[in-house]
């Protein structure tokens, strides 16, 4: 396994050179941030070995891979990416997946990230074609799909789990939201709100999802599964202002004051940290729907020697 490290942000040739050069098991960090405009997609590809892991992990650092509208961000073919805390913002393809696309006999694990400003026909965000994924503490919001799934499609035979995510402001003609094949979507602790479509009562999504519960739709289009602990048809009361940088090194959406999915999950379900970073305290008993924590406090951070 091999640590490689990004030292420039300012452009994609490093980053590039690093993923065309990485085997099974290696990690990508970086000791930089910025935007880095890609030249061309992100692939993560099997290079002949049976399996292939390969993690990009931005934690700690302020991190934007951006497609510059011209490109889609990532492909994943046959690989397991673990994606860590950064952002995936302006791809953009005439296809699927603007963010990120995963083709069957992928598994893509995403940590902590944010999903914004991308474009496709199916999945502005991102899209699933048969694969694995599993989402938690992200945001996707701003993305746009010409036909379905703004925020993310989960196309026939693709697994997706997600939890403590917040889904808004995407668009799309059908599913504003997100939108989900067989065999169901699982959903947790997860909002879908303000997303909007064209066509149809689909405003936030479309397609069977099955709820574990504690989740909240501004609508009642989801068809989540009967779970007494969802709630259907309120407005999560988001920061209007929409993605904003609220602590951490990823943009989130703030809950304001009296939301409806502030301190509604027991602890024992609630994660250590937020997607910002922030810490759960002792003697919470409850938290948060959503990627937002709004009890949580930021990480102490050391004073420089």
């Amino acid at each position: 396994m091999t640590t490689f490290t990004v030292t420039d942000c300012s452009n994609d040739s490093q980053l590039q050179d690093f993923i065309n050069h990485a085997t099974d098991g290696d990690i990508i960090t970086f000791a930089c941030s910025g935007l880095i405009t890609l030249t061309s997609t992100l692939v993560i590809k099997r290079k002949g070995q049976a399996v292939g892991n390969l993690t990009l992990d931005g934690s700690g650092e302020s991190v934007i891979l951006d497609g510059g509208n011209n490109a889609r961000v990532l492909r994943v073919a046959g690989m397991c990416l673990t994606l860590k805390g950064m952002t995936v913002a302006n791809g953009k393809t005439d296809e699927s997946g603007g963010g990120l696309f995963m083709s069957q006999s992928s598994e893509v694990i995403i940590d902590n990230c944010t999903f914004s400003g991308n474009a496709a026909r199916h999945g502005g965000g991102l899209f699933n074609d048969g694969g694995k994924t599993t989402m938690t503490n992200c945001t996707v919001a701003g993305n746009t799909a010409s036909a379905w799934g703004g925020g993310l499609y989960n196309n026939f035979g693709g697994e997706a789990t997600i939890s403590f995510c917040t889904f808004a402001n995407n668009t799309a003609t059908v599913a504003g939201g997100l939108t989900t094949g067989y065999p169901p979507l699982l959903i947790t602790a997860t909002i879908v709100a303000n997303n909007t479509a064209q066509f149809g009562k689909q405003q936030n999504g479309g397609g069977k999802m099955t709820s574990l519960g504690f989740n909240l739709e501004s609508g009642t289009d989801c068809d989540f599964t009967p779970m007494h602990t969802d709630q259907h048809n309120l407005d999560p009361t988001l920061d209007p202002t929409g993605l904003q940088y609220n602590g951490g090194s990823t943009k989130t959406i703030a809950l304001q004051v009296g939301s409806p999915a502030i301190g509604v999950i027991p602890i024992q379900m609630c994660p250590p940290t937020d997607q910002r970073g922030y810490l759960c305290l002792a003697g919470l008993s409850f938290c948060d729907i959503g990627a937002y924590q709004s009890s949580y406090l930021a990480p102490l951070v050391s004073p420089s020697p």
